[in-house]
């Protein structure tokens, strides 16, 4: 309103370095309080449109292999996840610590997409919560937002991955 920013979505990793850095800066959700609300949840999705996978479904099922083949290398190497944040977070300098204590909270919340992240499983739980907090309004149906077998032809070819902090639904 005012020609600046009055409030930001940033990454767990950013966040505590923003804080160390700036007076002006505050975090009004933390982690225990987030993690409350949506204990287990993906950071992002990736969104196409439904005629280019129509058009391109051997990029498509590329594009998500190399996403889930890259979390996994994030999911369990800690030295990789540590140079992922300092490749991308430039304008900051988490601690190693820092970044340690992120790349573990988000390891425990099944945060990394080390099975696709995205599956039906999932989407029914969180339209459960959508419901509650709207009054039992109906979400959209998991097939409408989806691009059905894609994930699961790329789980056939590289088998599924284990998580040590799973309940036994897939990530």
């Amino acid at each position: 309103v005012e020609g600046r920013v009055d409030c930001a979505l940033v990454r767990t990793s950013e966040a505590k370095a923003l804080v160390a850095a700036s007076d002006d800066f505050v975090v009004l959700l933390d982690w225990a309080k987030i993690s409350s609300i949506a204990p287990v949840d993906t950071n992002t999705v990736l969104t196409v449109r439904s005629d280019w996978v129509k058009d391109n479904p051997a990029a498509c099922k590329a594009l998500a292999k190399g996403l889930i083949l890259a979390s996994r290398c994030l999911h369990d190497d800690r030295a990789a996840f540590r140079q992922a944040v300092r490749t991308h977070v430039k304008h900051l300098s988490p601690s190693d610590d820092d970044i340690d204590q992120v790349w573990e909270r988000e390891r425990k919340a099944r945060s990394f997409v080390i099975n696709g992240g995205f599956a039906q499983s999932r989407w029914e739980t969180k339209t459960e919560m959508y419901k509650a907090l709207n009054g039992g309004e109906v979400p959209i149906p998991f097939d409408q937002v989806s691009v059905p077998g894609v994930v699961d032809e790329v789980l056939q070819e590289i088998g599924l991955h284990f998580n040590p902090f799973s309940s036994g639904t897939p990530m």
